[in-house]
């Protein structure tokens, strides 16, 4: 049984495969079919697109090499 709708890591999982495979066509014939039919789920999906064309406009940032370690440790 299909839930009604899709949830963020089906959406982000599709938009993963799709990038890799340059089109929607090989991947996710569940999740395609449902974004089909659902207004909602494409509306989503739009909104994923949109955020990650714009984070790819960002400047690159570099951090420092131990950046991940510094923010672990301060994490009560």
């Amino acid at each position: 049984m299909r839930i009604s709708h899709l949830v963020d890591s089906e959406i982000q999982a599709y938009l993963d495969r799709r990038q890799v495979s340059g089109s929607d066509l090989t991947v996710g014939g569940e999740v395609r079919e449902h974004l089909q039919r659902c207004v909602s789920c494409r509306e989503e999906v739009q909104a994923y697109e949109q955020l990650f064309c714009e984070l790819a406009e960002e400047p690159e940032v570099n951090l420092p090499r131990n950046f991940a370690k510094r923010v672990t440790l301060s994490l009560p």
